[in-house]
């Protein structure tokens, strides 16, 4: 528990911490402090990881993983397409979309790591999901995202444990949500104080 607390401490700071910082200090260094506490957190996470086994980074279940995974996506998808049908919009896949892909590609596989290789041995599925869901705090759309995909994603890893195919469906998932959703209603994809200053305007503009 208390690495999983860690983890989560450190995650939160890092991602508030450019408003704490202008309180207590403006002349913090800012990259310098966010790069420490980005990689500690990461840094704990693969050394839970290591502990236990690397659990789902080999590709031995990827076959039974597959179909799980995809049924998983395409029923989020589905009930999001239904209650936000009015709002789809034409995905642009440009380059700046195949940056935003390669970006989903890449937080996928490494929140899918962390969540089921780290966090769920560590404090079991309910508090993994829950830490996973603050982390992801105040942006509505994707703690609903995380709440729902994760324990989906931990249900499945139950009998078919793989990463890569967790993390693929995850980048899906995301990279689906934000092609066809606006950001009115994705608040751009951002948590944390980005997600709080697009709440905010938004509630200012209504």
């Amino acid at each position: 528990m208390i690495y999983a607390l860690i983890f989560a401490a450190l995650a939160l700071i890092y991602l508030w911490l450019e408003p704490l910082a202008k309180r207590v200090d403006p002349m913090v260094p800012l990259s310098l402090v966010k790069w420490t506490l980005l990689g500690g957190a990461g840094g704990l996470g693969l050394w839970r990881l290591a502990i236990n086994g690397w659990s789902g980074l080999p590709l031995a279940h990827w076959t039974g993983a597959l179909l799980p995974y995809l049924a998983l996506v395409a029923l989020i998808c589905a009930a999001l397409c239904l209650v936000f049908r009015r709002h789809l919009r034409e995905p642009q896949f440009d380059e700046a979309g195949a940056k935003r892909i390669a970006k989903h590609l890449t937080w996928g596989l490494l929140q899918q790591a962390l969540l089921l290789g780290f966090l769920v041995p560590e404090v079991g599925p309910w508090w993994a999901v829950s830490i996973f869901a603050a982390i992801h705090l105040p942006n509505p759309m994707l703690t609903a995202l995380v709440t729902v995909g994760g324990l989906g994603s931990i249900w499945i890893w139950g009998w078919a444990p793989s990463v890569l195919v967790a993390g693929c469906a995850h980048a899906t998932l995301s990279a689906l949500v934000d092609a066809f959703l606006p950001p009115s209603i994705t608040l751009g994809m951002a948590v944390g104080p980005g997600a709080l200053k697009r709440l905010n305007d938004r509630l200012m503009f209504l």
